[in-house]
């Protein structure tokens, strides 16, 4: 299929089924609920489906996630997650894939499946040292969020203003919640549930992590431009489509 193609190309059937499939996104640290979406929460297409922006900031255990996850899914559809969104949302598809009926991974944070990997642990080691600063109170969150945006290589972080709410709130966030690479991923499980995974191709790092999970079995696409937010892209709901309608052909 064509990535401008319209996603509703299968027929009669496959759009009655489309119209009542639960779509769960799951956010990443910087952006929650549909504020981490933009793209995906004004778009007709994608709407279409009953859609789940998930605010999952005041759950900090990614198995209080997880479970958020699988509670919006009810009896099944579709996952979304984002960076550390990622995580919840393989720990969803590892415990229970027949409700999982398929994921899309935009950067996964899965470090841990990918151990080893030179860029991977260059990454874990910078952010080891910010997960040091996050036990020191005298560390203000402001600056904690900087430090965090700037050893991920977001653009133009060295810049922020430590003092911007957003940045202070992300800094709690930090405080309080286990740096990725110590949450085990069960890498294994996309070769039981259709996985796409999507880069901006920027970065070695999150290259590496969409390697590993190619290995075990993911399907893999790039969307360069929008650095670690592809799914800003503007081909971005057109590749969820195509994904969405091969997951539940297969299932037909």
């Amino acid at each position: 299929m064509s990535r401008h193609a319209a996603p509703a190309a299968a027929g009669p059937a496959a759009m009655r089924h489309d119209r009542g499939m639960h779509v769960v996104f799951v956010h990443g640290s910087s952006r929650s609920g549909a504020l981490g979406w933009p793209n995906q929460a004004v778009a007709l297409d994608v709407r279409r489906r009953r859609c789940h922006f998930l605010d999952l900031d005041a759950l900090v255990e990614v198995e209080e996630q997880r479970d958020a996850v699988l509670a919006a899914l009810g009896d099944g559809g579709h996952v979304v997650g984002h960076s550390t969104g990622a995580l919840p949302a393989l720990a969803a598809a590892a415990h229970a894939p027949d409700v999982v009926r398929s994921l899309v991974l935009f950067e996964p944070a899965a470090f841990a499946a990918a151990r080893g990997r030179p860029a991977v642990e260059g990454h874990v080691a910078a952010m080891g040292e910010v997960a040091e600063l996050a036990r020191d109170p005298r560390v203000r969150d402001g600056d904690l969020a900087v430090r965090y945006l700037t050893a991920l290589g977001a653009p133009g972080a060295a810049l922020a203003d430590p003092a911007d709410p957003a940045l202070r709130a992300l800094g709690r966030r930090l405080r309080r919640r286990t740096p990725p690479w110590r949450v085990p991923v069960a890498a294994e499980v996309v070769r039981r549930v259709p996985t796409l995974v999507v880069t901006g191709g920027w970065s070695a790092v999150f290259d590496e992590v969409a390697e590993v999970l190619a290995g075990h079995g993911a399907a893999r696409r790039v969307l360069p431009g929008f650095g670690h937010r592809p799914q800003d892209h503007p081909d971005a709901n057109a590749v969820l489509q195509e994904h969405w309608a091969d997951a539940e052909r297969a299932r037909a």
